[in-house]
């Protein structure tokens, strides 16, 4: 198999899209017996919209200059002088509430290939801040000291609930909509699709995923942006691994993991699924939280097996 990056009549690279070669060969001593010619070209194909999952360029391309927004009639309207390397495939937008972060990513998993970009949900605060990363080839992009601009003026809305489907995508159930996971530090994803039902609750798909730690004892971390001061935070869980259809084995203290929020005391200790309600069986702790600087933090840990968390609310209070 040999794979190529695509390249437009305008001599311009495509972002994330690839053409693959494939031949037929029974081991690497018969190119050029036979029929065997290994031209790679047996099979042919179109892939798009994949990058690497580590990108390997070393040297990260350099952000765009001349970033300007302004309030426009649909949003923020936003727009920069494109970049003069060869390699790059387009740009990430992100939105910050401070200069100092934290961003969030408003291009999701495809670049525009643009210099402009609008942003048309705006966040419940007087002005944001954005800056936009150049990609490349491998999906390496734009690393320190990248411009930011701020911008002023935004008109005023009420703040939203923000929902996450932690370890999946996006999803609707009961009428209510939950974003894919986002705002994370470290972690993987993790989905049980052999499940069938949750018990103890009606929103089954919500619990079938979880963002849970790379390794025994790890880590993980959610830094939420919010605009305002006073919060319920829900975190929801359901046990999908220990006892569950297709998994591993069940039993009290295969799992057992903490919750912190915003520092200070920690809300949730030594938390046993399995010893509260059982395997695939929806649980729901709910906290009343004071953010100052902008950033709801919270932190998982475990003291066996990994931290987990199916899905995160945070509901403004007042």
């Amino acid at each position: 198999v040999k794979t190529w990056p695509v390249i437009d009549r305008d001599g311009e690279p495509v972002a994330g899209s690839w053409l693959v070669g494939h031949d037929y060969i029974g081991s690497p001593n018969q190119c050029g017996t036979g029929a065997t010619n290994c031209d790679y070209q047996d099979n042919v194909y179109l892939v798009t919209n994949v990058f690497p999952v580590t990108p390997h360029e070393e040297t990260a391309p350099t952000a765009p200059t001349g970033l300007a927004g302004e309030v426009g009639e649909v949003g923020v309207v936003l727009n920069w002088n494109a970049t003069d390397e060869d390699d790059v495939v387009g740009y990430h937008v992100e939105r910050a509430l401070s200069a100092d972060g934290p961003w969030t990513r408003l291009t999701g998993s495809s670049p525009v290939d643009g210099t402009s970009f609008t942003d048309t949900n705006l966040p419940a605060a007087a002005s944001a801040h954005y800056r936009v990363l150049a990609m490349d080839y491998s999906g390496t992009v734009s690393t320190g000291g990248v411009p930011s601009v701020e911008v002023t003026g935004l008109p005023e809305v009420d703040e939203p609930a923000v929902r996450i489907n932690t370890g999946g995508g996006a999803v609707t159930t009961g009428g209510v909509s939950w974003s894919a996971d986002q705002y994370f530090t470290g972690g993987k994803m993790y989905t049980n699709s052999a499940i069938g039902d949750i018990q103890g609750t009606t929103d089954d798909e919500l619990y079938k995923s979880e963002h849970s730690a790379e390794s025994n004892l790890g880590t993980f971390a959610y830094d939420i942006p919010v605009a305002g001061e006073e919060y319920l935070v829900r975190l929801h869980f359901a046990e999908i691994y220990h006892g569950a259809t297709d998994a591993g084995a069940g039993g009290t203290g295969k799992r057992v993991f903490s919750a912190n929020l915003e520092g200070g005391d920690t809300e949730i200790v030594d938390l046993d699924l399995n010893a509260e309600v059982g395997p695939m069986t929806a649980y729901v702790e709910e906290f009343e939280v004071t953010v100052t600087d902008g950033n709801l933090d919270i932190d998982f840990s475990a003291s066996v097996d990994q931290p987990k968390v199916s899905a995160i609310e945070v509901l403004p209070v007042g």
